[in-house]
């Protein structure tokens, strides 16, 4: 009820916006007649349509305008319909196209007007079974650095030097003044094109690099947790514990497979994640029944895409190829599905694919605001809070390193920066002086530690001895 009340508030909100810039558009006085004449609701549509808003936010105002005339001004607004049935069209035309750019697997033909190092880079990108996250960002970088010095075709890249691929990435660290991981994927991207593309050896490149802020990971406390959680409902809630409670990257979760779920050994198959990798993780035994309805709910909608001449998915590789049936298998299916089937413009086929991480994002942020928590939480938090909570809670490091997929332990170490035996839990000697114990002192015991920092720290002592004492 109250997710339905703030809906309802939203959208009265954004009635008496567009109420508004119609007024301002049309230049009525106060206390003039309102008037929803044909001509002055399309140039008012087309006005704001200069300025930039998409199809579904005029179909917003449309809406706006006749409802008010209707059920306020008592102004018949049938004449209007002919506008909102062909403004439906571009909405479901934009809607069309936001399904195929919201969908890392929709990758779309390669364009053949593109130029061919931009062809070719992504013909390799594809070879390797990059996602297409990656193809992007790379495919990026490479257009912005063939527009900076102007590359036609392949015989212009044989005069580009190592100056300048130094001079590209010294301007967006000093002029675009862009973040380091920024400028790292663009080195990343310019070194793909010279190895792998053109087959060029791409050493000693010396550009002034921008500054990497170390910075620690942002982790709420368990409290803070339980309140955040407390705000999500239904399926939100689901994939919000999926995330604190199997330590899932956001894009992970999303694109879980029926068939990844194993009830009887209590985990679930992380596929093809970051790196290429795969692995098993914790199912966490609160979101078995709610794992087991949403499972169910997929079986009724599959089975009506299958009445309907739909059901199939997407299946990476040649899997689709060498398993023609699998498709259509629903232990294929996305367990968090899209609501809407769209056409994937490779092969034509209609398929229902997995949400968009930017849907969960708009209800992580709704939830967090409510929550009140007031700290710049993401999703990806719970995924830190996950691996910290379970450190804190006596796992050994290197088992949370495999829960998480990390390739090197060193990665996970960073964690350990809230444990009680880190700098929270260090007393501070202000407090010792004002507590007597600034003569005495306090001894901490070995068994205080959590069991895995006691056995990382003693195979690193023993490695230490081992290096420093000659045999015998």
């Amino acid at each position: 009820m109250q997710k339905k009340n703030l809906v309802k508030a939203k959208r009265q909100q954004w009635d008496r916006i567009w109420l508004e810039e119609y007024r301002r558009f049309l230049k009525f006085k106060p206390g003039e007649p309102f008037t929803v004449e044909t001509n002055q609701i399309i140039d008012f549509l087309i006005d704001i349509r200069r300025r930039g808003k998409k199809a579904w936010q005029r179909m917003q105002a449309l809406k706006a305008i006749r409802s008010t005339a209707q059920d306020v001004l008592r102004i018949e607004t049938s004449h209007l319909d002919a506008v909102a049935a062909k403004l439906q069209i571009l909405v479901d035309r934009e809607r069309a196209t936001a399904d195929e750019e919201e969908h890392d697997e929709l990758r779309g033909p390669i364009d053949s007007n593109e130029p061919r190092v931009i062809q070719r880079l992504r013909e390799r990108l594809r070879l390797k079974h990059n996602p297409y996250s990656t193809e992007k960002s790379y495919v990026k970088y490479a257009k912005q650095f063939i527009r900076r010095f102007q590359l036609d075709d392949d015989t212009t890249w044989a005069g580009v030097s190592r100056c300048d691929v130094e001079r590209f990435l010294t301007e967006m660290a000093i002029d675009k003044n862009v973040a380091a991981s920024t400028q790292n994927v663009a080195f990343s991207a310019l070194r793909y094109v010279f190895v792998e593309v053109l087959q060029r050896p791409y050493d000693g490149i010396d550009a002034i690099r921008a500054n990497a802020p170390k910075q620690l990971p942002l982790v709420l406390s368990r409290n803070e947790v339980n309140r955040l959680l407390a705000e999500f409902s239904g399926l939100d809630l689901l994939i919000a514990r999926l995330l604190y409670g199997s330590g899932f990257r956001i894009n992970e979760c999303l694109s879980l497979r029926i068939k990844d779920i194993d009830f009887e050994m209590n985990q679930i198959v992380v596929r093809d994640a970051k790196g290429m990798k795969s692995r098993a993780t914790i199912l966490p035994r609160i979101a078995i029944e709610d794992l087991k309805r949403q499972i169910d709910s997929r079986s009724g909608v599959h089975r009506r895409d299958m009445e309907k001449g739909f059901g199939s998915v997407y299946l990476p590789y040649a899997l689709a190829r060498k398993y023609p049936k699998a498709e259509k298998d629903f232990g294929w299916q996305y367990l968090f599905a899209a609501k809407r089937i769209s056409r994937d413009p490779r092969s034509g086929a209609f398929r229902r694919h997995h949400l968009s991480d930017k849907y969960f994002s708009e209800k992580f942020s709704d939830a967090l605001e409510r929550s009140l928590i007031g700290k710049p939480a993401h999703p990806h938090t719970l995924r830190h809070s996950f691996a910290t909570h379970q450190l804190e809670a006596g796992v050994d490091i290197r088992t949370v390193q495999e829960l998480l997929g990390h390739k090197d332990v060193s990665t996970t170490m960073i964690y350990t920066h809230v444990l009680r035996n880190g700098p929270s839990g260090v007393i501070s000697p202000l407090d010792r002086s004002e507590e007597g114990d600034w003569n005495r002192g306090k001894s901490v015991s070995m068994d205080s530690l959590p069991a895995s920092l006691v056995a990382l720290f003693a195979s690193e002592l023993r490695r230490h001895l081992g290096a420093s004492c000659s045999p015998g």
